[in-house]
């Protein structure tokens, strides 16, 4: 599970970058499509449905499974907090 929603998050990020890019290249006015990242909640609310959709996570205990997408939101919570600090600045 910490993967396949750092997957997500990684796509999410790629496309920022790439919108930001634009936006420094006059292709675009605003970047408003970062938006937020990684939400724990929401990652833990979507665990039962990937259950169903990857049978083999049936196998692995389900507390696990919600600790490892807590501390991937946990982290990229603190990522971005380190970000936005630096360019305040």
């Amino acid at each position: 599970m910490f993967n396949f929603f750092l997957g997500k998050q990684k796509e999410k990020d790629a496309y920022w970058s790439i919108c930001e890019e634009m936006r420094q290249n006059g292709q675009l006015l605003v970047n408003d499509w970062k938006g937020e990242f990684l939400n724990k909640y929401e990652t833990v609310k979507a665990l039962p449905h990937l259950k169903k959709h990857y049978t083999f996570l049936k196998e692995v205990d389900s507390i696990a499974l919600q600790k490892s997408v807590e501390n991937l939101a946990d982290s990229y919570s603190r990522y971005y907090k380190k970000t936005e600090q630096r360019t305040a600045l």
